[in-house]
């Protein structure tokens, strides 16, 4: 079976109740990483404090191999090679992180925002079989990142909601609704980023 762009029935919602947020307690993340569970997931690992250029590394290698199985007789078959060649990748984002395909630059995108992202699935929209019923990825997000996330989701298209746990999701409708919100936050932090390059000195 070929790839395609897969609908999903689901709210597009861009609102975040701040007063709900969850923070991860203390020490729970360094447990976590021994661990490898978090907030339910038990395959957490820890993405916090990535950077630009993992996010451009990332999106590009992600747009690749979206590229390689969208071209794919068999996208199954596809998939299957996609994942049993990740070990031999030389840098995690080449790997995409072990994260599923269509939502790595978004985690990567999360944690260049500031958010600790916690768990990630792509609803099997680039093969085989996953649990949620949509794209998507939960955070624990920065209470001053709020606006700021909204503010990106509805460039992008996207949903951004608070769970009743706490966690921030990030979500599509579509298989590409969340490497489009990659795209967007790369754009606009690298915007911000030659804005401040271009600032006279103070005093000048």
């Amino acid at each position: 079976m070929k790839w395609r762009d897969r609908e999903y029935d689901v709210e597009i919602r861009q609102e975040i109740d701040v007063a709900s947020l969850a923070e991860p307690e203390a020490g729970e993340l360094e447990e976590a990483e021994e661990t490898g569970q978090l907030a339910g997931n038990g395959m957490y690992q820890d993405l916090s404090g990535l950077g630009l250029d993992d996010l451009q590394a990332t999106l590009a290698r992600e747009n690749e191999v979206i590229a390689r199985l969208s071209a794919a007789e068999d996208l199954e078959a596809a998939a299957e090679a996609f994942d049993d060649e990740r070990a031999e990748r030389p840098t995690p984002a080449e790997e995409l992180w072990g994260l599923d395909i269509g939502v790595a630059a978004a985690t990567v995108a999360l944690s260049v925002l500031g958010a600790t992202p916690v768990a990630s699935c792509n609803a099997g929209g680039f093969g085989g079989v996953h649990q949620s019923g949509h794209p998507y990825v939960a955070a624990f997000i920065p209470a001053d990142q709020a606006d700021a996330l909204v503010m990106l989701a509805r460039e992008a298209d996207v949903g951004v909601r608070t769970g009743s746990d706490g966690l921030v999701r990030v979500y599509g409708r579509s298989d590409l609704a969340l490497v489009r919100f990659a795209e967007v936050v790369l754009s606009r932090l690298r915007e911000a980023q030659l804005r401040i390059r271009l600032q006279p000195p103070d005093g000048s």
